[in-house]
Parts: structure tokens; C-alpha cells; sequence
């Protein structure tokens, strides 16, 4: 049995600067770090390795200097390193990185395959579900508790979700991506990191070692680019009453709020009205639905008031897709927030709304009616979907 680890170098988050110019983080004369969630699933798969006896392999696709995280990793227990590192790679997005970790992994025969929950210096989560669709094995992410089951040659996961948690049971190979919880944090000891420096098990691949296609690679092999970068100031006061007294607390409060303006200047003022476009099915934007429980999830709602606003510059409809469960209540409610038409995934063999299954399902929609744009609700569900969704469909 083998466990693959993938893990990110990042600039400390207290020292993270941008270059404007090239719209990319400065990763240059900073110090760098092992990604804290990676650290976990390193961790993780360290003391799985150890009761099961499997290798641990932990890869990285980074400059020639994240060589020192590596050497980290395996000061941490793991057997060996690959470190893919070629010019070529240079300006990856998202899905040009879980690309060229997928092209290494499919390499050798992983039954489990850790990653963290997402990098501190981008926080997209992507990468991870992008390598399952593309390796075609199951995800399970925001894991926070692990149990395998060797007789059964399966996993038990314990996953964060926006309400609570959930257990999950997956066959291997798989792809699970960590988060807190999931293990104690811990560090190297010096006499470690000295052993592993000393003889390091790394291994060192280049892009024309996993493709002859150059393409694929780097900025090129990107469909995805920043187009700004903006820093958010935040608008508020900072005014904090200290005031024992409830009465007087809440005198203070009413008083600073009459000296406020009755009117906040937004240009995200509310929409007076709709202009719809039913039947006008080019250019369309779409909506992925989620329920909560018996109702639907009020993000749904917020998204279909942006589809809204867009279709008055696509001129075309707004269709809602909702995965999972649903009827003719939510059917008339989404039609009431602003969808013109509604699809229902609503097939209990599909699974789990982030399953291989429902990706298919989705991305086939997707790909037969090529809309403008389809918006996903930024949950546990929704980010995990739209990742597979988007590997699925080179997006």
C-alpha cells in the first residue's frame, strides 16, 4: 500500500505582499513555510503509514527551493519526496497544478491520496478535488477525523460541513483533503531535520517527464488568470462601548447611531426590477441550488439576485439547478427569486452531491448548453462541486 501526500510552500502569512504589476504573491526574499494543513495531512499519513505499513510519498510542484519543505516532510517520518520543478510550470492556476500533480501521481499505484483543506496564501481549495476528477477517484474534504479499515479496504471520514459534520464511507483509492482537527500539530526535532538534510530521498521530475505535451503546463495550460488585485479597507468605525451599565450601554449605542448618516451612498443598491428573458437560452447563467435541511439554502437565493444582474448585460435566462432532493416548493421558490427555469438532479443513485456521479451529471448539462456562467454557492458542497465540475470540464 501506498499514501501520497500534496503539499504547498507558502509565503508566512504576517509576510505576504503582492507584486501589482504581475498580479502574483511574492514568494522571493520572504519566509516561506510548509502550508499548515498540508503539515496535518503529512501527519496523518506518517501515523497511517506506520500502522498499515504503506510507503508515504509526499509531492510538491514548486520552485527549486521548496526542496528545504520537502526535506521537512521527511524529517516528519515520510519515506521519500518527488518534487516537480521545471519554468514551464511557472504561473499555474489552479487546474494546471492539480494537472501536473495528477500526471506524477498516476505515475505509481496510490490507494490514498491526503492533501489539506486549502493553502493559506490562496485559500481556493481547488486543487484537491480538481486532482480526484481528474485521477477519476473519490473526494471526501474537510476531513477532521480518519479511520481505515484494512479488511474492508475502505475509509471512514469524519467531514466538516456548514451545519455540523458527516460521515462518510469511500472505497480506495481515494483523495481526502484535511483541516483542522485531524491531528495534533507538530514539528520536526532538530536531530530529524539533521538526518533527513544528510540524505534526502528526493526525487526530482520535469514537465517533459510527465507530458510531452507543453501545453498543458504553466500560464499556457491556465484557463484561469487574476485581471486585479484589490485590497479591501475596511469601512467601519471600530467604535467599542465599554460600559457596564445595560441602560447607559445602550443610551451610548442609539446616540452614536443618530450622529451615523441616514443614507449609506452603495453601489450595490438594490434592484428595483427584473428584465426577464425566458426562452433565451445562449449566454444563460446558471445557478447551482442547495437545500438545508427541508428549505433551500438562502445562499441560492443571494445567487439568483447576481444571475439576475448579469443577465442584464447577457440579455439571456436564468436557470437554477438544484442537487439533491427537491419538489414543487422549491421549484415555485426559485422561480419567484428570479429563475426562469429550474433543473432537478434529484436521482437517488447519484450519491452525494459532490460524488464522481452527480460531477457527471452536472458537467454533461453544462457542456450541452454552454452557458455564460454558472455561479455555485461558496459551502462545503458548493466549493467542492465546482472544483470537480471545473477539472472536468478544463475550466
Amino acid at each position: 500500500m501506498k499514501i501520497a501526500v500534496c503539499i504547498k510552500q507558502v509565503p508566512v502569512v504576517s509576510r505576504i505582499t503582492f507584486d501589482y504589476e504581475s498580479k502574483t504573491i511574492v514568494r522571493e526574499g520572504v519566509p516561506l513555510e510548509v502550508n499548515s494543513f498540508d503539515m496535518l495531512a503529512v501527519d496523518k499519513a506518517v501515523e497511517l503509514g506506520k500502522e498499515t505499513g504503506a510507503e508515504v510519498v509526499v509531492f510538491t510542484m514548486a520552485p527549486p527551493q521548496a526542496r528545504d519543505a520537502l526535506v521537512q516532510c521527511l524529517a516528519m517520518g515520510a519515506n521519500r519526496a518527488v518534487h516537480l520543478t521545471d519554468r514551464a510550470m511557472a504561473g499555474s492556476d489552479t487546474l494546471a497544478t492539480a494537472r501536473c500533480l495528477a500526471l506524477a501521481l498516476e505515475r505509481e499505484d496510490f490507494a490514498l491520496i491526503f492533501c489539506g483543506r486549502n493553502s493559506t496564501d490562496a485559500e481556493t481549495g481547488q486543487v484537491g478535488p480538481e486532482i480526484a476528477e481528474l485521477l477519476h477517484i473519490p473526494y471526501v474534504g474537510n476531513v477532521r477525523r480518519l479511520d481505515y479499515s484494512d479488511d474492508a479496504g475502505n475509509i471512514v471520514a469524519e467531514r466538516v460541513t456548514d451545519q455540523g459534520h458527516e460521515v462518510i464511507r469511500s472505497p480506495l483509492p481515494a483523495l481526502v483533503s484535511v483541516t483542522e482537527g485531524i491531528m495534533e500539530e507538530r514539528f520536526p526535532s532538530r536531530q530529524d531535520m539533521e538526518a533527513a538534510r544528510a540524505n534526502p530521498a528526493i526525487e526530482e521530475v520535469s514537465a517533459p517527464q510527465l507530458s510531452s505535451d507543453s501545453s498543458v503546463f504553466g500560464a499556457t495550460g491556465s484557463p484561469t488568470s487574476v485581471a486585479e488585485i484589490r485590497l479591501i479597507e475596511p469601512r467601519r468605525l471600530g467604535v467599542v462601548i465599554e460600559e457596564p451599565d445595560p441602560q447607559m450601554a445602550a443610551r451610548k449605542l442609539m446616540d452614536g447611531l443618530a450622529q451615523r448618516p441616514e443614507k449609506v451612498d452603495s453601489k450595490d443598491a438594490a434592484l428595483t426590477g427584473w428584465n426577464r428573458y425566458p426562452g433565451q437560452v445562449e449566454n444563460g447563467v446558471w445557478v447551482v441550488a442547495e437545500r438545508v435541511g427541508p428549505s433551500l439554502r438562502r445562499a441560492t437565493f443571494e445567487l439568483l439576485g447576481k444571475a439576475r444582474e448579469l443577465t442584464g448585460h447577457t440579455r439571456s435566462e436564468v436557470g437554477a439547478i438544484l442537487v439533491g432532493s427537491g419538489d414543487e416548493k422549491d421549484v415555485k421558490a426559485l422561480a419567484a427569486y428570479g429563475a426562469d427555469k429550474v433543473l432537478l438532479m434529484n436521482d437517488p443513485s447519484l450519491g452525494h452531491p459532490t460524488s464522481i456521479a452527480s460531477t457527471s451529471t452536472l458537467a454533461q448539462a453544462i457542456a450541452s448548453k454552454n452557458p455564460y456562467a454558472v455561479l455555485f454557492p461558496s459551502t462545503a458542497n458548493g466549493r467542492d462541486l465546482a472544483s470537480r465540475v471545473a477539472a472536468r470540464l478544463s475550466l
